[in-house]
């Protein structure tokens, strides 16, 4: 079997280029990663204006209650009619001409002036907002004269009300649109901030159609008086959006403020929320942005559960997003009372016992201080654009890998063997020239299934070679061990080769998302399978006896298909085809469940273990490598030298989903290297302690179940 390792050195020496290139690319992500350790708390004003109407405290003795605990910024969003309306407290309402005039005695409520105006409307989406206060509807005029272009509208005084007129706006900007446009910061919303010692993050939502420069202008303008850290988009597009020049008012005003862009974390965890050029936008202004977790109401549900008293889960929750995921801006909402809200689009009911946010902010900020986190305005990580040489080295290695795992399937001459890695560079230099940016995806796809592919093939090709040794079980532990320990190092060897080629700023804000996980994760367990089929079973049993030409091949094939079947043989083949087929199920299973946010079949106490580790170690450990992975690899030796039939190629399953697992750590490249390399080393400790176990026990079940055997089947004397 030796020809299977006849490797010319250049290859090998082309292999550990690449590994040092992925290696040096790896520490310099984790200095930029390591550099800057802080994170953040926004709240945001109108869900805790709603939490405040639901209880015995008003909104500015909420906002005290955050601030006296270090939590000064409040995102406040600009105000619309809608929202005027809406307030109780404020005395705005408005009505469209089509609203107003289904009203058979409409002419009664309004006054001549108004009336005259009414009946000389176009449009049945003209508006006609009412105030109280003369102030307030100069405010409302005086904002739609300055961010919406060629508007019309005109003011009346009557009696004890003053009206806005807003006409003749079609294209777009009548109705439903004006009722809905950003009007600007709510002045006794940013008295009732700043006068409880919070400051300002001032937030706007733009609408399709009246969202033009000269609306993104205001806003800027009006943004830059409260010098705010970040900058949060909200609505159908980003704020000033313009055919032309779209990016330049907001790239200025970033570069004005100092403000970060904030990108969101999706509700599925998976990417950011996005708007058009919103992408494009970031890596114009050179990555300067932040990640934000947006604490949707399923996170913020989380109060009590998994038999925590308080709001321990959602600290949890929040310390993942930070820890884990790289958001360092936590946008938090109130509490939601699970047990008491609809899912009917009605409002949530809140939480409102200050004890639970009280242990909110503590939890968290208690939590983050373990892992050297310091509770600050966050500034943007320094953007990270590995060269394209450090790249070409990168796919070298790769090139070398593929060419050994080629080898293992087929034996190939050494001249053969320089010949498909040099048409592999080739390829890999042309891809980094012609596809840059996919070229990475592709870098990271062949560096993350060839490695464990290799290592599935490299376990096979060991046991076929050392068949015939016999060992002691002392002999089979040491084997055991050394054999993870070899296995871990050829698959962490395909993690760095990923997390070098996705280290690229894009892939570490989640700009650019990562689409082969699955494909990564069963291609070697295929592998896995057609190597154990080819070296147990067709070198083994058909083509066994040395190097056999082509026509010695199939008459063998041919004598094999040949052979009668036996009753025992058909037995067999069934509890095989059943086999696989649990394999199968198993395998379906475990993408199934696999993912980032929570999984309904993931059991409650999982879950509640999970916590556990979190708390207890640096990095949690991932269950599929010291549960499943080391111990299967250390039972499929054991099985092996104990030849029990069947029992490798299961665990070899398992053992493959350990090992797929290493580079799915690193697969997740908002996870700083830092953590995925404690997780991954972590996994290893635990994984010899539980393979270790693992066998000990099997080899005292194996033994007394030998014992009785032979009790049973001993001859009488």
């Amino acid at each position: 079997m030796k020809k299977y390792y006849n490797l010319d050195k250049i290859i090998l020496v082309l292999f550990l280029i690449g590994l040092l290139a992925a290696v040096f690319v790896v520490v310099q992500r984790e200095r930029i990663e390591t550099a800057e350790k802080n994170y953040d708390i926004v709240i945001d004003y109108s869900d805790y204006a709603l939490m405040a109407d639901q209880s015995d405290f008003s909104i500015e003795e909420w906002l005290k209650f955050f601030s006296n605990r270090g939590v000064t910024k409040v995102a406040l969003f600009e105000t619309n009619l809608n929202a005027l309306a809406a307030n109780p407290q404020e005395k705005i309402w408005y009505r469209t001409t089509e609203g107003i005039m289904s009203d058979p005695d409409w002419r009664e409520e309004y006054p001549e002036e108004v009336i005259s105006l009414l009946e000389a409307s176009e449009y049945r989406s003209d508006l006609l907002v009412i105030c109280d206060k003369a102030e307030e509807a100069e405010w409302i005029a005086d904002a739609f004269r300055e961010r919406l272009d060629d508007v019309k509208l005109k003011t009346v005084a009557a009696g004890d009300h003053y009206y806005l007129w807003i006409y003749d706006n079609a294209d777009g900007s009548g109705g439903k649109n004006l009722a809905e446009f950003s009007l600007g910061l709510w002045p006794k919303q940013v008295k009732a901030i700043e006068g409880n010692g919070c400051v300002v993050i001032p937030r706007t939502k733009t609408v399709d159609g009246i969202n033009s420069a000269r609306f993104g202008e205001a806003v800027f303008r009006e943004f830059a008086q409260y010098d705010p850290p970040y900058f949060m988009n909200s609505g159908d597009s980003l704020v000033g959006f313009d055919e032309e020049e779209w990016a330049k008012p907001l790239a200025d005003y970033l570069e004005k403020t100092g403000a970060a862009f904030a990108v969101t974390e999706t509700m599925t965890e998976q990417g950011n929320i996005q708007w058009p050029g919103s992408n494009q936008f970031v890596q114009s202004i050179d990555y300067n942005a932040v990640r934000v977790f947006n604490a949707w109401n399923f996170v913020m549900e989380r109060y009590g559960v998994y038999h925590y008293s308080s709001s321990e889960e959602i600290v949890n929750s929040f310390y993942r997003a930070v820890y884990e995921r790289n958001c360092r801006v936590i946008y938090l909402r109130g509490i939601v009372n699970a047990d008491k809200t609809k899912n009917d689009g009605s409002p949530s009911v809140y939480i409102t016992d200050p004890q639970a946010y009280d242990d909110l902010v503590v939890g968290i900020k208690e939590r983050m201080a373990r892992y050297g986190f310091t509770f600050d305005t966050v500034t943007p990580m320094r953007a990270n654009h590995p060269s394209t040489l450090l790249y070409f080295l990168i796919g070298i290695g790769e090139v070398a890998a593929a060419v050994l795992l080629l080898s293992q399937f087929t034996a190939l001459k050494r001249k053969t063997q320089l010949i498909l890695t040099a048409i592999g560079i080739l390829c890999v230099a042309a891809a980094l020239f012609v596809m840059p940016s996919t070229s990475k995806i592709l870098l990271s796809l062949a560096g993350g299934t060839v490695m464990p592919c290799l290592a599935a093939v490299g376990i096979n090709r060991y046991l076929q070679a050392s068949r015939e040794k016999e060992h002691s079980f002392g002999r089979i532990l040491f084997e055991a061990v050394v054999t993870i320990l070899a296995l871990f190092a050829v698959a962490f060897c395909g993690a760095l080769f990923v997390a070098a080629s996705l280290s690229d700023s894009e892939y570490i804000l989640e700009l650019s998302l990562y689409r082969g996980v699955k494909v990564m994760q069963l291609l070697p367990l295929l592998i896995f399978l057609i190597s154990a089929l080819q070296v147990f079973f067709l070198e083994r049993s058909v083509y066994s006896g040395g190097d056999v030409g082509f026509r010695e091949k199939k008459e063998r094939w041919n004598q094999y298909l040949d052979t009668s079947v036996k009753r025992r043989g058909v037995f067999l083949m069934m509890i095989a085809a059943a086999v696989v087929c649990f394999i199968g199920l198993l395998g379906v299973y475990y993408i199934i469940r696999t993912g980032n946010i929570e999984n309904d079949l993931v059991p409650t106490l999982e879950i509640e273990i999970r916590n556990f580790m979190e708390e207890f170690f640096v990095a949690r450990p991932r269950t599929k490598e010291f549960l499943i992975g080391y111990p299967c690899i250390a039972m499929m030796i054991w099985a092996y030298r104990r030849h029990i039939p069947g029992v490798p190629l299961i665990c070899g399953v398992g053992a493959m989903v350990g090992l797929v697992s290493i580079v799915n750590t690193f697969l997740h490249i908002r996870t700083g290297i830092f953590l995925s390399f404690c997780r991954v080393m972590i996994g290893l400790g635990l994984g010899l302690v539980f393979a270790i176990c693992a066998v000990i026990v099997l080899e005292a079940l194996y033994r007394l179940i030998k014992k009785a055997a032979a009790v049973f089947i001993a001859p009488k004397v």
